[in-house]
């Protein structure tokens, strides 16, 4: 009997301290780390920018049917504030995508969980108030992992590795962004997304074009290519997007972020799974010092409460 109830116990135990949302959470998670993978393997049948215009186009027709009621009543509204977003989604998936496709996708992994980093430093130079000195002591120690990730192989910061940093530093700037663009407006999440899906689909079409020398559309289908993409698309963006907007609301928003942080660790497994990529100590030493100081600079927003 006494063992029966052992056994009740730890199952009980285990779903009080990660509740359904929790779970759907670190799905994402999951999912988002895969992600860099599912990039690289469609980099392989496309040229960056044609990635990028096929993965937004169908993000926005998959998204325009559910939100096409509300962008009609407040067009205006929506085309402002969705197009400047849009503009820095784009450069951040641009920079991100370059980046992915020159280096590799367990360093790109690591790299991007900067963005954790440059999102209070950013705010703080917006709103014009103090960083706190665990703040900038997080911020070196992220740039001592980037430099051991970036600068460990003995050949200096690769070209990958600095457009990812780059990228992540434009995430920074979309959600300090997003924060001063919507303060004071009722806006919908997912009419505004539908406008910035489209604004960076048009924007990476348009760039195909304005390429130097003789436009050639670098584009090959064939069923990676159109996994990737469904992936990409229906799981890393629809699904994604959804679960972070509203399981938040279930949830304490710093247990989102601290789920949210194991992104890289997956990211990684998945490269090493099923991209053979072979994880060199730069790597694991700098990554594991930038997720360690992602969840030092998380845990100063407040305490994560787990049941006894």
């Amino acid at each position: 009997m006494a063992g029966g109830a052992a056994m009740n116990y730890a199952p009980r135990v285990f779903f009080d301290r990660f509740s359904f949302a929790d779970l759907t959470v670190l799905l994402v998670a999951v999912i988002w780390g895969a992600s860099y993978t599912a990039t690289k393997v469609a980099l392989g049948s496309s040229g960056v920018l044609e990635f990028l215009a096929i993965r937004f186009a169908v993000t926005f027709l998959g998204m325009l049917p559910f939100f096409w009621r509300e962008l009609v009543g407040r067009s205006s509204d929506y085309l402002y504030v969705g197009l400047l977003l849009g503009t820095v989604l784009f450069a951040s998936f641009m920079f991100e995508t370059y980046g992915v496709k020159n280096t590799s996708a367990s360093n790109a992994a690591f790299l991007i969980s900067l963005c954790v980093l440059f999102t209070p430093m950013l705010d703080s130079l917006f709103m014009r108030s103090k960083l706190d000195w665990p703040v900038i002591g997080v911020a070196l120690l992220c740039v001592a992992g980037a430099a051991v990730i970036s600068g460990g192989g003995g050949t200096g910061v690769s070209p990958g590795d600095l457009l990812v940093i780059v990228a992540a530093l434009c995430r920074g700037v979309m959600v300090t962004a997003t924060k001063k663009l919507t303060l004071g407006k009722t806006l919908s999440s997912g009419a505004l997304t539908t406008v910035q899906m489209f604004t960076v689909a048009c924007l990476a079409t348009g760039a195909i074009f304005l390429q130097p020398g003789d436009a050639k559309i670098d584009l090959s289908l064939n069923w990676q290519f159109v996994a990737a993409i469904v992936f990409l698309t229906v799981l890393a963006t629809g699904f994604a997007f959804y679960v972070q907007t509203h399981m938040v609301r279930e949830t304490s928003p710093v247990r989102v972020a601290f789920l949210m942080g194991t992104e890289p660790v997956f990211g990684v497994a998945c490269a090493v799974a099923f991209l053979g990529e072979a994880l060199s100590w730069p790597t694991v030493v700098g990554g594991s010092i930038i997720v360690i100081s992602m969840f030092v600079l998380e845990s100063r927003k407040e305490r994560i409460s787990l049941p006894n």
